[in-house]
């Protein structure tokens, strides 16, 4: 996260590759709709 504030690109791509498909699917199981889904995971790595 240190390297993601200093505006490290290459961090922040590891993040979203390490934690994205985990993130998707829990947020399809809570909402049941896989477009919900994308909006609330591509909101939770912008706020990052």
């Amino acid at each position: 996260m240190q390297q993601i504030q200093t505006g490290d690109q290459q961090a922040f791509v590891k993040l979203v590759d390490r934690h994205l498909t985990k993130l998707h699917k829990f947020a399809q199981h809570m909402l049941g709709n896989p477009a919900d889904a994308d909006d609330i995971v591509q909101e939770t790595f912008v706020r990052v």
